[in-house]
């Protein structure tokens, strides 16, 4: 990664450390728990949501020209043609993770001739095709709480101050290392949510979160990770019952795929084992579950896996839609 900048703040965060203490560029070292090393150690492996998508910026603290990985670029379209006289890069958002290679400042950007052309440029295909494509993207990108940002270092701040109003709070950090990944900097993303875990033992997300990122990193780490996502789901009331599905489906699946590029023989429940580590109770109605759904599920199709996840909510299957009846 040619990028490893990041915000010291995130070391106080974790650690408390006074932010005094804390170098104005702090090393990836400085980061406590296992993952970040690791996943920062194979970055080239770690998946990616948005392609590369490399930009000239010129930061306005130290004056340094430098490219960046900008990720996808979003603009408000109808702000934007409400309001022409506002220089374009005003309306945009960007969900590349990025500072200042020289100074570590962020979000205090100059912006090049080249950036108004590429924005000019994917709007006029945008206007010609009406498609987006995978770099840009029309509207508005927006966190959970409904604030929204123009870079995602604007992002990082908002949401590590409201860490620091609430230390303990495992969603939060799970927001943080979500955001991180989309930001493409799956080492801090790693950092995050394992100390997100560590506060809260059943944060489902965090764990489905983790397996993704080690998959082809630390396929056997990965594993582990889906198993107590499983385990921990009956447990999660953090998202509504169609998302949990959706998760635990998902999460099925690439145990699945994994499995079996790895060779191993399709083992789909978590073990005892696995709730004894996390101390919840092995609920008796999934003795079993994993393999009766065995036969009828499909490589490839999330789909497919959903009774088999509908087996793991427990009581929250109840507040699925009814599916209609095929004809």
């Amino acid at each position: 990664m040619s990028n490893t900048n990041f915000n010291p703040l995130l070391i106080h965060a974790l650690t408390n450390t006074p932010l005094e203490d804390i170098p104005t560029s702090p090393s990836l070292k400085n980061l406590p728990g296992e993952l970040a090393l690791l996943v920062a150690k194979h970055i080239e492996d770690a998946p990616i949501i948005f392609p590369e998508n490399k930009m000239t910026f010129v930061c306005k603290v130290c004056k340094k020209r430098g490219k960046y990985d900008m990720g996808n670029v979003s603009i408000d379209l109808n702000k934007y043609k409400h309001n022409q006289g506002m220089a374009i890069e005003n309306h945009t958002q960007h969900t590349g993770y990025f500072r200042c290679k020289n100074c570590n400042s962020a979000g205090k950007w100059g912006i090049v001739l080249d950036y108004n052309l590429y924005v000019t440029t994917q709007l006029i295909q945008f206007t010609a095709t009406q498609q987006e494509n995978e770099s840009f993207y029309i509207g508005e990108n927006q966190l959970f709480d409904g604030s929204k940002h123009q870079y995602a270092t604007d992002a990082e701040e908002h949401l590590l101050n409201k860490i620091l109003d609430s230390t303990t709070n495992a969603l939060l950090w799970n927001k943080l290392g979500n955001m991180y990944y989309a930001g493409s900097r799956a080492d801090l993303a790693a950092a995050a949510l394992e100390h997100s875990l560590s506060l809260d033992p059943l944060q489902t997300e965090s764990y489905y979160s983790l397996g993704v990122i080690l998959e082809r990193i630390a396929p056997e780490k990965a594993i582990s990770y889906y198993y107590k996502m499983l385990a921990s789901a009956l447990y999660y009331h953090q998202i509504d019952s169609l998302k949990l599905r959706q998760l635990i489906a998902s999460t099925f699946h690439n145990l699945a795929h994994l499995q079996l590029i790895l060779g191993k023989q399709l083992s789909l429940g978590p073990g005892v084992e696995v709730y004894e580590e996390l101390g919840i109770e092995l609920p008796k109605p999934l003795t079993g579950e994993s393999a009766r759904f065995t036969d009828e599920i499909e490589i490839g199709n999330i789909e497919s896996f959903y009774p088999l996840a509908e087996a793991f909510m427990g009581d929250r299957k109840k507040e699925l839609p009814k599916r209609k009846k095929k004809r």
